[in-house]
């Protein structure tokens, strides 16, 4: 074989590849072609814009075989999905996120909200970490319909690894969008926008820190060794309490409708995790790391309050909880079982008498599911649950303009909830 024969037959080839991937630049036209020909190689492109690779996707996603059950979408309504304690990158977690793209494509969501622990174990370690395209950008990438602004929380596995890399990956994600630890958000609903959500993206750990009564409570608390300090101090959390007072205020002046609170741990919760430490707990007399306890079952519930925030959406417990205070009208709905799987019932002891519960999702060990809400002209706030199978579990429809001072007992007058599986 000569050697001019040879030096034509690797130019061909060159043409050829350069054509390959021309065709596959122009197919996908969010993506480099240096991505496009390293997809698949195990290089790490977090750091480059890989987040629209599916975008432009013709087809919806195949309805699961429960969305025969799910209601209509509302004219005027806007919704949006909240996951949390998703980011494992396992079966269970490409299970939900198959089911969520449905949902969200059926709903035409406007956004997803996390209740933390985006990334297992401890958080992620850099801007180019490989968890942001395993337990992120891979896993929500089937439909254009995921392709949306993405509203994350910290949790305490989050807070152990590089808090600031999670902020920092808002310049490279076109739905990524954490500017820092704690933010507020806006969603208007309703013809011409005039119902206007109120979100505060909170920061729970340094709360937690914030109402540990000693000092001793806060060394004692599960992570507190690798925590990131600085986000998640005692002072960090008093800055974000006023923060939380100041926005909420502010939002209300405004006009706000509904002021939701979105968090990692959860304000209130029937689950009772008995395995966590001995502590004091306010409604669950049960056994928690003390810190946790407090904020749990305590003192963040009662801030929220006194701000006049409305609604939690939190994570945590690995279930899928509805609760509401007789107390004092305020609600709490955990999320969060979106990738590691809900816990088993025996491990949460789920309380069905804890005199703030409504309901709990009946998962089996590992099943997953997530909340979808909407609003629209009525004001009203309205509250789905799905399974991993797309079974509709929970619907509910929340009313925030009973006076909460004059009303029968809470579960009779704001939440009007029906089990549907």
């Amino acid at each position: 074989m000569t050697t001019k024969f040879m030096m034509m037959m690797t130019t061909n080839l060159l043409l050829l590849l350069m054509m390959m991937m021309m065709m596959m630049h122009a197919t996908s036209p969010h993506v480099g072609v240096a991505d496009a020909f390293f997809q698949g190689w195990g290089r790490d492109t977090s750091s480059t814009d890989i987040n629209s690779r599916s975008a432009g996707r013709a087809v919806p996603p195949p309805n699961p075989a429960g969305a025969s059950s799910w209601p209509a979408k509302g004219e005027n309504d806007v919704y949006f999905a909240h996951i949390s304690d998703f980011g494992v990158n396992n079966r269970n977690q490409r299970k939900v996120a198959k089911v969520l793209g449905a949902a969200a494509h059926h709903y035409n969501i406007s956004a997803v909200v996390t209740g933390g622990d985006n990334f297992y174990p401890d958080g992620v370690a850099s801007l180019r970490d490989p968890r942001f395209r395993a337990c992120f950008e891979e896993q929500y990438s089937d439909t254009d319909a995921l392709f949306v602004p993405w509203w994350p929380s910290l949790g305490d596995h989050d807070v152990c690894g590089n808090v600031q890399a999670q902020i920092d990956y808002s310049k490279n994600s076109e739905r990524w969008d954490m500017p820092a630890p704690y933010y507020m958000r806006t969603l208007q609903a309703g013809k011409g926008g005039k119902v206007v959500v109120a979100l505060l993206i909170l920061e729970t750990s340094s709360l937690e820190a914030h109402f540990a009564p000693e000092d001793q409570d806060i060394e004692n608390r599960r992570f507190q060794y690798k925590m990131d300090k600085q986000v998640t101090s005692k002072e960090a959390g008093a800055r974000q309490l006023a923060w939380i007072k100041s926005q909420a205020s502010e939002a209300r002046r405004n006009g706000a409708e509904w002021i939701v609170a979105v968090g990692h741990k959860p304000a209130i919760t029937a689950a009772n995790r008995q395995w966590r430490g001995d502590g004091a707990t306010r409604e669950l007399g049960g056994r928690m790391w003390y810190a946790e306890a407090v904020l749990v079952n305590g003192r963040l519930h009662d801030a929220l309050v006194d701000a006049g925030v409305d609604v939690m959406l939190a994570g945590h417990d690995h279930s899928l909880q509805h609760l509401e205070s007789p107390k004092s009208g305020f609600t709490t709905i955990i999320s969060g079982a979106a990738g590691y799987g809900a816990s088993q019932r025996s491990a949460l002891n789920i309380d069905p008498e804890h005199e703030s519960y409504v309901y709990a999702a009946d998962l089996d060990d590992g099943d997953g599911g997530f909340a979808i809400y909407g609003v629209g002209d009525d004001g009203l706030f309205k509250v789905m649950f799905f399974d991993e199978e797309g079974r509709l579990l929970w619907r509910a429809t929340l009313n925030r303009k009973c006076s909460r001072d004059e009303a029968p007992p809470i579960r009779h007058y704001r939440c009007v909830g029906e089990r549907t599986a």
